[in-house]
């Protein structure tokens, strides 16, 4: 498993008399507990200039989530509907796109945390 790079299950419905709609389930890890699924961009209809098909999820930090540094899974579940490619059958490149929020002047993406904010341990340590 790697880190920010979706994991893609795509689903085809076979349509007796019409072309076929395709539907996209994506689980993207990431390693903080803040970031959520926030839809798609519009999916193409055109395909680009090397014949595929770009589809970027969104994904967005959530200042009502707070921010632990955890393995989180983010999930897209997505109807594409018929695709663009002219014999049904093509290449579909699917990015996250992580828009991040600044904090406290901070540039995006960075996080600090002081000593005082620490995890404690689940179990407290005896003393003899």
């Amino acid at each position: 498993m790697k880190l920010n790079k979706p994991q893609i299950q795509l689903v085809r419905r076979r349509m007796v008399d019409a072309d076929d709609e395709f539907s996209l389930h994506a689980v993207t890890f990431f390693k903080q507990s803040n970031l959520r699924a926030s839809g798609t961009y519009p999916i193409p209809t055109t395909l680009e200039d090397d014949g595929s098909l770009a589809v970027d999820l969104k994904v967005i930090e959530d200042p009502d989530i707070p921010y632990f540094e955890y393995l989180t899974p983010v999930v897209h579940t997505i109807e594409l509907g018929v695709l663009p490619f002219a014999n049904g059958d093509g290449l579909i490149k699917i990015r996250t796109i992580v828009e991040r929020l600044s904090r406290d002047g901070d540039d995006p993406g960075e996080a600090k945390v002081m000593s005082s904010d620490a995890d404690e341990d689940s179990r407290p340590i005896g003393h003899d």
